[in-house]
C-alpha cells in the first residue's frame, strides 16, 4: 500500500470525523438577536448530561433598560401541550457590561428532547424572541458517557472505516488487474472487525450509559445511529464474504459498494 493512498484514506476519515462532529448532538452553536439597544446571545449546549436540570445561559449585552422580563419558554418535543415558562434562576455580570442570565429546565427522563426559545418582554409591550432561524432550539437529556468508552468507540468506528477505505483501494487494484485478493481480504477483514467492535459492544456501552438501553436498531427500535451501524456492517460484511467465496470482479465491486454504503451512513447525523 503506497504512502499516498494512506494519506488520502486518512484525509477521507478525518473529513468524515469533522462532519460527524459538526452534525452531531454535542456540537454547540450560537444564536443572536438584536432589540432596542441590546443584543441577546445564546450558545446552545444541545445535551444535558446526568440527572440534574438542563442549564441554559442567555447573555444580554448593551442597554437592557427597555427589558422588563426575560423568560425561557419550552416544552418536551413529544408533548407540546406541556408548554412552560421559566424565569432566570440567577444572574451574573458586571455593571456596565454584559449580563448572563442562567436558566434551569428541570430534569426530564433520558432521551427526552426539550424544545425552547428565549423571550424578552419590553416596556412598550413588544416581545423579542431568540430562536434558531424561526425554529426552537433543542436540548436532549441523557446520561454521562465515560470518556474512555467514548474514545474507544470513536477509535473503533473511524479506525475500522480507515481500513475499509484501504481495502477499497486494494479492490480497485484487483479490478484493474494490478493486485491480488490478499490485500482486499486482509484490510477489509480487519476493517470490518474493528468497525464491528466499535459499533456493537462499545456501541452497547454507549447506549447504556447515555439512555439505559442496549440496542435500538431494527427490529427492536428505530434509532438512526444503531440502524446505520447495523446496515453498514451487514452490507460491507456480505460484500467481503462474497469476495472471500468467489474472488472475482463482481465480488470486488460488492466490496466497493459496501465501502460506499459505510461512507454514506457516516454522513447521516448521529443521534446520541
Amino acid at each position: 500500500m503506497s504512502r499516498n493512498r494512506v494519506i488520502v484514506a486518512v484525509l477521507i476519515v478525518l473529513t468524515l470525523f469533522l462532519l460527524s462532529r459538526i452534525t452531531g448532538p454535542n456540537f454547540k452553536y450560537r444564536v443572536e438577536k438584536s432589540g432596542q439597544g441590546f443584543t441577546l446571545s445564546h450558545k446552545a449546549p444541545r445535551t444535558s448530561e446526568g440527572t440534574g436540570p438542563a442549564r441554559l445561559d442567555l447573555e444580554v449585552a448593551g442597554d437592557a433598560s427597555s427589558i422588563t422580563a426575560l423568560d425561557l419558554v419550552g416544552h418536551p418535543a413529544r408533548d407540546p401541550s406541556k408548554k412552560e415558562a421559566f424565569p432566570p434562576a440567577s444572574i451574573t455580570g458586571q455593571a456596565g457590561g454584559p449580563h448572563v442570565y442562567h436558566f434551569e429546565v428541570p430534569f426530564h427522563p433520558w432521551t427526552t428532547k426539550y424544545l425552547y426559545v428565549f423571550q424578552a418582554r419590553l416596556q412598550n409591550g413588544q416581545t423579542v424572541q431568540l430562536d434558531r432561524k424561526g425554529q426552537p432550539m433543542m436540548v436532549r437529556f441523557r446520561g454521562e458517557v465515560p470518556p474512555f468508552t467514548l474514545g474507544l468507540h470513536i477509535l473503533g468506528m473511524f479506525g475500522g472505516f480507515l481500513l475499509m477505505v484501504l481495502g477499497a483501494f486494494a479492490a480497485a487494484d484487483f479490478l484493474r488487474g494490478r493486485g491480488d485478493a490478499k490485500p482486499v481480504i486482509r484490510l477489509g477483514g480487519w476493517g470490518w472487525l474493528v468497525f464491528a467492535i466499535g459499533g456493537l459492544p462499545l456501541g452497547f456501552l454507549m447506549n447504556w450509559y447515555a439512555f439505559r438501553v442496549i440496542w435500538e436498531a431494527w427490529p427492536f427500535g428505530a434509532d438512526v445511529t444503531d440502524n446505520k451501524t447495523q446496515v453498514a456492517l451487514a452490507i460491507y460484511g456480505l460484500g467481503l464474504l462474497a469476495f472471500l467465496w468467489k474472488k472475482n470482479r463482481a465480488a470486488a465491486w460488492l466490496v466497493l459498494a459496501g465501502t460506499a454504503v459505510a461512507f454514506a451512513v457516516f454522513i447521516i447525523p448521529h443521534s446520541i
